[in-house]
């Protein structure tokens, strides 16, 4: 699905991603079984927020149930939600992280490699990766090794470290974020998630969580009621590392540089 829209035009946003996710493929019917040996082992959170140390929030699953029937869930050096949760299951092909009570922390989907969701009282996005990270994050540290730079957008000149930071919130929790590409939106931190369409180059995007994962930062963006997904790391045509948004804007929230052509990087 292509669509340009400008960041705020929530109408519009809806319209396209509700076409979108009528037409996307379902996922194939698997046993609890096959999800619970799918999903087993060992999994990390590599955004600090989730870390009680230096090092990222490790959790182990375990394969086989207790004594109580229960999967057990044991969290390593960290904080937040992560730190409380005590047994897992599986419930509608998703991944149900609980606490000492049986008090659901978090759904997660995905796959064996990465998992999202959201945090049951916080709605805040979760992010949990096996040790190597994803195939996306091992493609773009081949192309950063071959070129040795983030170029910025479709430039050729390297973007700064900063440019490469999360951005810095406001006291309303938000932060604008400028595109550099054409980028495609997802329902998820993941880019196997749903595809939910392009915002154009230039767009002025309000965001209200950034999550770091093994691929770099991931931003949320609400349109209306609908959240949005946007990778801050990509490689452009296959071989470009890139940054594929600033931090700041040089236009107000929803004001678009007309941007027609296919886009550039997911």
């Amino acid at each position: 699905m292509r669509m340009t829209v400008e960041a705020g035009n929530g109408g519009a946003l809806l319209a396209a991603l509700i076409a979108g996710l009528a037409t996307a493929p379902q996922a194939g019917a698997q046993s609890a079984q096959e999800f619970i040996a799918a999903l087993s082992g060992s999994w990390y959170a590599f955004d600090p927020a989730y870390s009680s140390g230096d090092g990222p929030c490790r959790i182990d699953l375990a394969p086989e149930p207790g004594a109580d029937g229960q999967y057990t869930a044991m969290p390593e050096g960290c904080a937040d939600i992560f730190a409380a949760a005590e047994s897992w299951s599986i419930d509608n092909a998703n991944l149900m992280l609980a606490d000492a009570q049986g008090r659901t922390l978090a759904q997660l989907g995905g796959n064996q490699a990465r998992i999202t969701g959201l945090a049951s009282q916080s709605g805040r996005g979760v992010i949990l990766e096996r040790a190597e990270g994803d195939a996306h994050a091992q493609f773009l540290s081949n192309a950063l090794r071959r070129h040795t730079c983030f170029y910025l957008g479709t430039s050729a000149e390297c973007s700064d470290t900063q440019d490469r930071d999360r951005p810095v919130f406001d006291d309303d929790g938000t932060a604008q974020v400028e595109l550099s590409v054409n980028l495609t939106a997802y329902s998820q931190p993941r880019r196997g998630s749903a595809s939910l369409g392009v915002i154009s180059q230039g767009n002025c995007v309000i965001v209200d969580q950034c999550l770091a994962a093994s691929d770099g930062l991931w931003c949320r963006a609400r349109f209306g009621e609908t959240e949005a997904w946007l990778g801050k790391a990509a490689v452009r045509q296959a071989e470009w590392p890139i940054v594929t948004y600033v931090n700041g804007c040089t236009a107000p929230p929803g004001a678009a540089a007309p941007d027609t052509s296919p886009p550039e990087s997911g």
